[in-house]
């Protein structure tokens, strides 16, 4: 198990921003980012990799992220993410669905088909992302597929149980606790 925490501060001034978009996607896949607001950048990333899954918590500036064709065509990992809302509002974009994330709310959404994430610019994000490979969870593809980019409420339903079980993890993770041993 690895663990590794990346900080917009080891960046020059005015690099920041450059720092940000390297680290998610050497962190993740390749994605393309961009910031939603002017001034200062300031972000942090803590990740803990164990053999092929990786669980990772960010607090960031508000920005965007784009998974493209291009992107997925040069590295296509095969990977689902397991998204929580931890703090501010994220909007979530894949295969036609587009779902508003509130503190606490799930998504799912799947490296192998182009997405758009997005944070509210009125304050800044905590997310707790969890990464596995497609072939480890063993679902069909379609059944997936029809859950990309839903809002799965952490607040009734099995939501209510994945959220807070996430959530304690993401705790450990950014402690830099050892999350799962």
């Amino acid at each position: 198990m690895t663990t590794t925490r990346l900080s917009t501060i080891e960046a020059g001034a005015g690099a920041e921003f450059d720092f940000w978009a390297d680290a998610i996607s050497s962190t993740f896949v390749p994605l393309e980012c961009a910031p939603i607001t002017d001034g200062a950048f300031r972000a942090e990333l803590v990740n803990v990799r164990a053999a092929d899954v990786q669980f990772t918590h960010v607090t960031a500036a508000p920005h965007r992220v784009l998974r493209t064709r291009r992107m997925i065509a040069r590295n296509d990992a095969g990977n689902y993410k397991v998204g929580l809302q931890l703090a501010g509002v994220g909007w979530i974009s894949q295969g036609g669905r587009d779902a508003v994330l509130r503190p606490g709310d799930l998504t799912v959404y799947d490296t192998s088909r182009p997405y758009t994430l997005a944070f509210d610019p009125a304050a800044p994000v905590k997310t707790f992302v969890f990464m596995v490979p497609d072939h480890l969870l063993g679902l069909p593809r379609d059944a997936m597929d029809r859950l990309t980019a839903t809002a799965i409420s952490g607040r009734d339903g099995l939501g209510a149980v994945v959220s807070p079980f996430l959530a304690r993890i993401a705790d450990l993770v950014s402690a830099g606790e050892p999350a799962l041993s």
